[in-house]
């Protein structure tokens, strides 16, 4: 099954963009989101580089945790 849209997420927006997946997929738009689309003993790198691929779009949900910490050296 091909997807429309990769949906790109740090792991602390993961509500927020299972909430945009909701609603998009909602509208009929398919989503390719991890790790609910990761199948079972799939490569997780792997599998991100080939829906990335296969997708139209890309929708990113930037927020703070997207961010490098400052206080990292």
């Amino acid at each position: 099954m091909s997807h429309h849209v990769f949906i790109s997420h740090a792991s602390e927006d993961r509500l927020e963009a299972e909430a945009l997946c909701a609603a998009l997929e909602a509208d009929g738009v398919r989503c390719w989101i991890a790790p609910r689309d990761v199948i079972g003993g799939q490569d997780y790198a792997e599998a991100l580089v080939d829906a990335v691929g296969s997708c139209r779009a890309l929708v990113l949900v930037f927020s703070r945790h997207a961010l490098p910490d400052a206080s990292d050296p």
